[in-house]
């Protein structure tokens, strides 16, 4: 047989899962790949700052202390298109940090030094609880339904806020990368209780937006490398 004749082989359900999006409550923006997902939530991000400032208002920003956000907040140090970003007025705090701040001293350490904020504008998860509403607020997904530092088994010591701070948030950004967190949040649709974090996310009176991509950044860099 001619591999011109061999049989086409279905596509694995994965692959499928990948070019729909879940059911979700909100709005769902699907990338061809990890680093074009991260564009898409820096451009979207700095439109949403400079929406804010433009108002005159400080832009009240919120994020989880998770490896991937970190991984992000580096990121935007060295994109050239988030020169711009507002951080002269911006308020920006962690979200979970574990004993010892750990968390923290990174983010301090990523935004201190690069971004231009004030230093008093920088704010631990401890600040956070007591915090106010904030604007938007940046969380990423893992395949086990975590949310940012919100623990799908409960287990470990720090801090974190609860959804309930999260969910008066007037944006929220939810990274969910790779085929298990993909698969995971199309299996919700299915779910008939909301046992996990990643089902008791939402914003009450604004916008909740899900960024997804079939690929990690560890991925993708594995693929160009080849």
């Amino acid at each position: 047989m001619s591999q011109s004749d061999e049989p086409i082989k279905p596509y694995d359900i994965c692959d499928a899962e990948l070019t729909v999006p879940p059911r979700l409550p909100g709005d769902v923006e699907l990338g061809k790949n990890a680093d074009h997902l991260l564009d898409v939530v820096s451009a979207e991000l700095l439109i949403e700052s400079e929406r804010r400032v433009h108002l005159g208002q400080v832009f009240r920003l919120a994020v989880s202390g998770s490896e991937v956000i970190a991984k992000f907040m580096e990121r935007m140090m060295y994109n050239p298109d988030m020169r711009s970003f507002p951080w002269a007025n911006t308020q920006c705090w962690l979200l979970d940090d574990v004993e010892g701040g750990e968390r923290f001293e990174r983010l301090h350490g990523t935004l201190v030094p690069h971004s231009g904020i004030d230093e008093s504008n920088l704010h631990t998860a401890v600040d956070a609880l007591d915090g106010p509403d904030f604007d938007y607020v940046l969380l990423d997904i893992g395949e086990d339904g975590r949310v940012g530092g919100l623990d799908a088994t409960a287990s470990g010591s720090g801090v974190q806020v609860t959804p309930g701070l999260i969910n008066r948030s007037n944006f929220i950004a939810l990274i969910g990368m790779g085929r298990p967190v993909n698969s995971m949040l199309h299996g919700l649709a299915e779910a008939d209780d909301c046992v996990l974090p990643v089902q008791q996310v939402q914003s009450a009176g604004g916008l909740t937006k899900w960024y997804l991509s079939p690929t990690t950044p560890e991925e993708d860099t594995q693929f160009y490398e080849e």
